[in-house]
C-alpha cells in the first residue's frame, strides 16, 4: 500500500496539469505570466513528484535506470499533454512547450538526485 501511496503526487500533477490543458481559456491571473514560466513550474513540480516516487517518498537514491525512466515518464506525460491541448478549440500544440516540459521534469530529477545524494540516503538497486 506504500508503495501506491508514494505515486500518488505524480499522479494528482498529471491530471491537474491535464484539466488545465483543456480549458479554452487561461483564468486572468496567468493571463499575464509567460507561457513558458508555466510550462517549468508545473512540469518542475511533476519531476519532483516523479522522484518522488522513484525514491520511494524520498528514503532512498534514485538510480540512474531510475532517474531516466522519471524523466522519459515526464516527457511521455508533456508529449501526450500537448496533443490533449491540441484537440481543444481555442488552443494549440506547440514543441516548444514539450522542450520547456523536459528541462522542467530533468532540473526537479536533478535535484532531488543530488539531495538525496548529499542527505546519505541509501543507494538505489543499481548502486548508482
Amino acid at each position: 500500500m506504500r508503495r501506491l501511496l508514494v505515486w500518488l503526487p505524480a499522479l494528482l500533477v498529471m491530471r491537474i496539469i491535464y484539466f488545465f490543458s483543456g480549458q479554452p481559456k487561461w483564468p486572468d491571473v496567468v493571463q499575464g505570466s509567460p507561457d513558458w514560466v508555466l510550462h517549468l513550474a508545473a512540469y518542475g513540480v511533476l519531476g519532483g513528484a516523479l522522484a518522488f516516487g522513484f525514491s520511494d517518498g524520498l528514503i532512498r537514491r534514485l538510480s540512474s535506470l531510475e532517474r531516466v525512466a522519471a524523466v522519459a515518464v515526464g516527457a511521455l506525460h508533456a508529449g501526450f499533454d500537448e496533443w490533449h491541448q491540441s484537440l481543444v478549440p481555442g488552443r494549440v500544440a506547440d514543441p516548444r512547450d514539450v522542450a520547456v516540459d523536459l528541462v522542467g521534469v530533468a532540473l526537479a530529477v536533478v535535484l532531488t538526485a543530488l539531495y538525496l545524494s548529499g542527505r546519505g540516503a541509501p543507494p538505489g538497486p543499481d548502486r548508482g
